[in-house]
């Protein structure tokens, strides 16, 4: 997977140093879920960017602050995801379902090979154990919001529970869909509309 290229507007607003270290970050990212975490070397990442080590180095002295990077701007697409259903026009059922779609759908394709990768690293580094909880805190409060929107009785301290379980169903359907989402995109569908059920009971009983 080739790195993406920034926009136009984009290019004019980075700067030079800017604009490699997003070109670093991307190629990164590729790595990661092409090859997985063994291949996820710095020197074939620089050779990749056409630089030297020393001069990825400059940007991310060793390959666990490339790796938290990319998982941080992993992780605020999805938060903005839930944002945008937060904010989004239609009713909250309605914004609630596009919301598990998309980050279904962008975790069965490429997002949930850098979370798995995440969850690993956890178990073993505090660096990365600390940043899955603050992670999930922050998913964990935003989701609440349209906890709230849709059971109006819900504590502040019922919704944030709620939350967790419904982002434990979004996880767990994940070890029930092919990898990288091989089932044909009617079949995700339909799944993801059984987990909208779901958790729409969750919510509101």
């Amino acid at each position: 997977m080739d790195a993406q290229p920034l926009s136009s507007d984009e290019d004019i607003k980075l700067t030079k140093g800017q604009k490699r270290r997003a070109e670093i970050i991307s190629l990164g990212r590729n790595l990661l879920i092409e090859e997985g975490y063994d291949a996820f070397v710095l020197r074939t990442i620089a050779a990749q960017a056409e630089i030297t080590l020393g001069n990825l180095q400059y940007y991310f002295p060793v390959r666990e602050d490339l790796l938290e990077e990319i998982v941080r701007q992993e992780f605020e697409r999805s938060l903005n995801t839930v944002r945008e259903a937060i904010a989004g026009s239609g009713t909250t059922k309605i914004r609630l379902a596009h919301m598990v779609h998309r980050l279904l759908e962008d975790w069965s394709q490429t997002g949930g090979r850098v979370y798995a990768v995440t969850f690993m690293l956890a178990l073993h580094q505090e660096r990365f154990r600390l940043l899955h909880k603050k992670h999930y805190r922050h998913f964990y409060q935003e989701v609440a919001d349209l906890v709230q929107e849709l059971n109006r009785t819900a504590s502040t301290d019922d919704a944030l529970k709620r939350a967790r379980i419904v982002t434990t169903v979004m996880d767990g359907s994940l070890f029930q869909v092919a990898p990288r989402g091989k089932g044909s995109r009617a079949e995700r569908k339909r799944f993801h509309d059984e987990l909208v059920t779901t958790i729409l009971e969750v919510i509101v009983t």
